[in-house]
């Protein structure tokens, strides 16, 4: 089994070429660096591409770009594409709708259905089940039993207490001072994914599991 994290993005611009049957095409590179070891910790088993789609802002430009690159058309079997809900789940459905169709891409009826063949193509909405939210809640809720938790609670509590405005994004803030109470600094969380920090093992991952499953499969 092969994973590789693409970036288009780089700069200097890489020469892409889409190896892998199976391709996951992911909001951002946290969500890349999150996917590599989520997937090696479900044994999936054959090559897998992951597309760091460069943002919200650029979903729509690059999977344009992506169903037109090398080796995808005849090459890629099943399309897995994921990006946050934020505060509106249906409408960033329907923004990664309206993306597949501009590139004349298989459009799933709604999340988590299969839609058309060579590529398949399926749609996760992170934190799942129809919730509002990002990636960086699906694992707070993952570690909401560990001690620290108590303790970053209270953090951002005293700082409200204080008068201290909230975080822009209060999820990942959460998540920056959770890893901040480990052993070892781990700065995103991507990195924390390749470090275990997350509990694979929890049900908060059942629907990103099956999702996963589906697309490899």
């Amino acid at each position: 089994m092969a994973i590789r994290i693409m970036n288009p993005l780089a700069r200097p611009a890489e020469r892409l070429q889409i190896l892998a049957p199976v391709v996951f095409a992911v909001e951002g590179m946290d969500q890349a660096h999150f996917f590599e070891p989520f997937l090696t910790r479900l044994g999936v088993t054959g090559d897998v591409d992951i597309w760091n789609l460069g943002g919200k802002g650029e979903i729509r430009r690059q999977l344009g770009a992506l169903a037109k690159e090398a080796g995808f058309v005849g090459k890629v079997r099943s399309l897995g594409v994921v990006r946050d809900a934020d505060r509106d789940p249906k409408g960033a459905f329907s923004s990664i709708q309206r993306a597949l169709e501009e590139a004349e891409l298989p459009v799933p009826a709604k999340p988590l259905q299969s839609e058309g063949e060579s590529p398949c193509v399926r749609v996760m909405i992170l934190p799942g089940q129809g919730r509002p939210g990002i990636m960086e809640d699906l694992c707070l809720a993952s570690v909401k039993d560990d001690k620290a938790m108590r303790c970053v609670e209270a953090y951002f509590d005293c700082l409200k207490d204080e008068g201290v405005p909230e975080p822009e994004n209060l999820s990942k803030a959460m998540v920056r001072v959770f890893l901040a109470s480990r052993e070892k600094l781990w700065k995103r969380l991507g990195e924390a994914a390749h470090a275990k920090v997350w509990p694979w093992n929890s049900e908060v991952f059942s629907e990103l599991k099956a999702f996963a499953l589906d697309v490899c499969g």
